[in-house]
């Protein structure tokens, strides 16, 4: 099982990926735990900017690959892949819906919630002032749609390309948890008919 968490800034999408993992006994890779796994295994070296969440220029990577096409759309794919093979996890952000589409027992999972709210979340949790906690909402969710347009081309947040979207700022941490795992469980009694 492989549960993807992509989330907008400041809607506890990291929490609710915690209690995931606790709840069915699978390890959490935020941020910091992949590019820590992408280090132990050698693929970080390969590809530092996907891990970083930083889009790159092509035409010059291609060149510093050594010429030739690349096709970016392939790099969540590679790089997650051989970073966590067939393990079951909860996998936070770095395209994971995209690179785990195709695998059956993966959930896709959206997070969102209104915007005041994740504003008045960031601005409590970093005891910051307001327009500072505005700012790092909409910049943090302008480049996560960006480098998930990058490397898939697809539009971040899109329904089409999850299983569920919920808004956490509606029923809370633990009852996004709750409706996740329900739906889990239906997707699996689904499957078995």
């Amino acid at each position: 099982m492989i549960i993807t968490i992509a989330r907008e800034c400041g809607c506890d999408g990291d929490t609710v990926g915690k209690r995931l993992a606790e709840l069915y006994g699978i390890p959490l890779y935020d941020k910091r735990a992949i590019i820590q796994l992408a280090k132990e295994t050698g693929v970080y070296d390969r590809m530092p900017n996907f891990f970083r969440e930083k889009p790159i220029n092509s035409l010059l990577y291609a060149i510093a690959a050594g010429g030739g096409e690349i096709d970016l759309f392939q790099t969540p794919i590679r790089a997650l892949q051989a970073v966590l093979g067939d393990q079951s996890c909860v996998l936070i952000g770095r395209c994971g819906n995209y690179a785990f589409r195709d695998r059956e027992d993966a959930y896709r999972i959206f997070l969102f919630a209104e915007h005041e709210k994740r504003v008045d979340r960031i601005e409590r949790t970093h005891q910051t002032k307001r327009a500072r906690a505005e700012k790092v909402v909409d910049d943090t969710d302008d480049k996560r749609r960006e480098f998930q347009k990058f490397y898939t081309g697809e539009d971040w947040g899109e329904a089409e390309n999850y299983d569920l979207s919920l808004d956490v700022g509606a029923v809370g941490v633990e009852g996004t948890v709750r409706i996740i795992r329900t739906f889990i469980e239906e997707k699996q009694h689904f499957a078995q008919r």
